[in-house]
């Protein structure tokens, strides 16, 4: 009469979870969004493809990272009563798994260490294409008039192979890590039945525990996994921190009886992430009343240098 309602019960608890996992993942997503966009205004040395990158993809692997923070936590709980059942169950059989468990340990941890390597050249890859694709939009009347749009095709094909690659090895790993628990366990328990005899001790219960505690040690190694895979976005989102504005005192007076209109004095700027300098020691007056013509050809920095001014 009962088996009924925890069926539905479970089903519903497990409902509710998912929905508050992915709920509070969603909000981190939006406020780290908001967050961001801020930072780029007020920095102000983010590259169109840079701000965008960050803003829409870092955001969403941060809140994927308290997503999977709260599904390892809540396997590890599981993990635990699954494991003092069995404890109490048989004890013999539980230090057979505890030894699997340590066996495991060793591939479970170069499987995440490769995992990470390939998300990292995922983000790098990832940033590339959207850097490429800026670049061919602010220059692409330039493109034309060279006749280089096969080269720079190329260029954006060969990036998009190389993310396209390393986020296949990522999901390798990944998935392989995650089916490594239900091997090692149904392999040592299959060696139990054949060497050991244990078919007369193993119960209906016994069996059913086992196999949920297998699935959640597959869920702890995915969880892991998304962790450390995220552990990438949470660097990179630590080096953005690193790059707040930090205004020095005397970084600009305005001076009412000033000859010009702006005077500039030892200006260097360049984007953030590149080593190349927009402006580097810069010396510049524009005088008052009179109208100054900035020119130039598409990406040479005249609106990096207009918003230079109005800070």
């Amino acid at each position: 009469f009962y088996l009924p309602i925890f069926v539905l019960l479970r089903f519903i608890t497990n409902f509710i979870e998912k929905a508050n996992i992915f709920s509070m993942s969603l909000q981190v997503e939006k406020n780290l969004r908001v967050y961001l966009i801020k930072e780029v205004y007020k920095k102000g040395n983010y590259s169109i493809a840079d701000a965008t990158f960050y803003i829409n993809s870092l955001s969403g692997h941060v809140g994927y990272f308290y997503g999977a923070l709260t599904s390892l936590l809540n396997g590890l709980i599981q993990m635990i009563v699954y494991s003092s059942f069995l404890l109490y169950t048989n004890l013999e059989t539980i230090a057979a798994f505890a030894l699997g468990g340590l066996v495991l340990f060793f591939p479970t941890r170069t499987l995440l260490k490769l995992g990470r390597k390939y998300m990292h050249e995922s983000w790098l890859n990832a940033q590339q294409t959207g850097r490429d694709i800026q670049r061919v939009i602010e220059n692409i009347f330039l493109i034309k008039i060279l006749g280089t749009s096969e080269s720079e095709i190329n260029s954006y094909d060969e990036t998009t192979e190389k993310l396209q690659t390393s986020q296949l090895k990522n999901q390798v790993y990944g998935t392989i890590n995650s089916l490594i628990p239900n091997f090692i366990t149904l392999f040592t328990i299959s060696v139990l039945i054949v060497f050991f005899n244990i078919m007369k001790s193993l119960t209906l219960e016994f069996l059913g525990v086992t196999l949920r505690l297998v699935q959640t040690i597959g869920t702890i190694n995915t969880s892991l996994n998304m962790m450390i895979n995220s552990h990438v976005h949470l660097k990179k989102f630590i080096e953005l921190e690193d790059n707040k504005l930090v205004e020095r005192e005397g970084y600009y007076t305005i001076v009412p009886d000033l000859n010009g209109s702006v005077e500039i004095n030892n200006l260097s700027f360049k984007y953030y992430g590149s080593e190349e300098y927009i402006f580097e020691n810069l010396d510049l007056s524009i005088p008052k009343n009179k109208h100054t013509v900035l020119t130039g050809p598409n990406g040479s920095g005249k609106s990096t240098f207009l918003g230079l001014i109005s800070e």
